[in-house]
This record gives C-alpha cells, sequence and structure tokens, in this order.
C-alpha cells in the first residue's frame, strides 16, 4: 500500500463493512430461513463476509511485513502515517474477523426453527 493510495482506505475498512454486510443481510434471511429450514444462505453470507475480512487482514499484514524489512532507517519520520495505517487496519481487520466467527456460533448451533 503507498502512501496516498485509496486502496488503503478501502482496506481498512473492508472487514467492518463485511462484518456490518453479514449483521444486516443475515438478519435479513431470518424469516425465509426459518420458512424454508434451510440455513445455507446464512453461511454462504457469513463464508463472504469472512473471505473478505480475511484478505483485508492478509493484505495489511503483507504491507506491514514488507514496510519492517525495508528498515526502520531508511523510512523516516515521514512514514509513520503509513505504519499507522497499516497497523490500524491489520488490527481492525483481524477484530472483524474474529466478530465475524462470533457471530457464526449461533447460525451453526441454533437449529432453524429455535
Amino acid at each position: 500500500m503507498t502512501r496516498r493510495s485509496p486502496l488503503r482506505w478501502v482496506i481498512t475498512a473492508g472487514g467492518p463493512a463485511a462484518w456490518a454486510v453479514d449483521l444486516s443481510v443475515s438478519y435479513g434471511l431470518v424469516g425465509p430461513v426459518r420458512a424454508q429450514g434451510d440455513k445455507a444462505s446464512l453461511y454462504l453470507v457469513t463464508s463472504m463476509a469472512l473471505v473478505i475480512a480475511t484478505t483485508c487482514a492478509a493484505i495489511a499484514g503483507r504491507a506491514m511485513v514488507r514496510r519492517r524489512r525495508a528498515g526502520a532507517d531508511e523510512r523516516g519520520p515521514e512514514h509513520a502515517s503509513d505504519d499507522f495505517v497499516e497497523r490500524l487496519s491489520f488490527g481492525l481487520n483481524s477484530f472483524f474477523v474474529v466478530a465475524i466467527l462470533a457471530m457464526a456460533i449461533p447460525k451453526i448451533v441454533l437449529q432453524a426453527g429455535d
């Protein structure tokens, strides 16, 4: 992720956005899932959100590792904001990976008619 790249902000917001879409769509699917008794659509939405959040965390983690390998002396203080955004992105996306997994537990454990 380069310093002025808008992609870094998309990656930073990827995990939280995936979690919000998972929450909203899963809530909207409760009625049809109860009527049909099939939870495959809930699993699909959660799986897609998990893939998005994990991918964003992996991209941010790779950028952090790449920047560390470049060496702290070579970067200078002007890259402090890049370091912050990469750490924020990795931490935020990692948190939302855990949040999406935690939200998946009731979908797996509970029956469609409960």
